[in-house]
């Protein structure tokens, strides 16, 4: 193509080239056919008739009414995440993370995981919760959780947490199927 290599996205100067000759290319076009630069977008012309019928004004759509949002998140729920796959038998749908950071006189940090199903014209269901009871005896302690898929039903819940005395810790553990959770070391 004229010696440009276009790649997106295109160096400025190659983009500005290839539009010059692409406007060039639409008004060559515009002399060759005449009348086409006019009709390029237009309408088709409707034949003429003796009586002239009023235009009617489209009526504007209707905005869609959506129902009143009723939220009842408690205000200790720090965040919500859907995140990997788990399959059993028919049933499928994602993991759904939360995580609960209590601020009173202790601050307390509590994750839950809840297999969702998710199956075509149904609302989603809860099919098990349970808590990451592993992480439960450094509740009170600077504790940051994280998580990643790993692969259909294995999704890898970790906490970094920072002990009384200073030291840092690593706990990991792995939900499956629905209410199952094992600690892989």
């Amino acid at each position: 193509m004229n010696g440009l290599e276009l790649s997106w996205p295109a160096r400025p100067a190659a983009r500005a080239r290839w539009a010059r000759s692409c406007g060039a290319a639409a008004l060559a076009l515009a002399f060759v056919v005449p009348g086409a630069w006019a009709q390029v977008g237009a309408a088709p012309l409707a034949p003429a008739t003796a009586t002239a019928t009023p235009v009617q004004a489209e009526k504007p759509a209707e905005k869609l009414k959506l129902p009143e949002l009723k939220l009842s998140i408690p205000a200790d729920v720090q965040s919500v995440t859907l995140v990997g796959r788990w399959v059993q038998g028919k049933d499928s749908g994602p993991y759904r993370v939360i995580v609960i950071r209590s601020d009173g006189d202790t601050v307390l940090t509590r994750v839950v995981v809840q297999w969702l199903r998710v199956k075509a014209g149904e609302m989603p269901t809860v099919v098990a919760s349970e808590e990451v009871a592993g992480f439960n005896e450094y509740a009170e302690l600077a504790m940051v959780p994280t998580w990643r898929e790993l692969g259909t039903n294995r999704l890898q819940l970790m906490a970094e947490i920072r002990t009384a005395e200073g030291q840092f810790k690593r706990v990991r553990l792995l939900a499956t199927t629905p209410g199952v959770m094992t600690d892989p070391s």
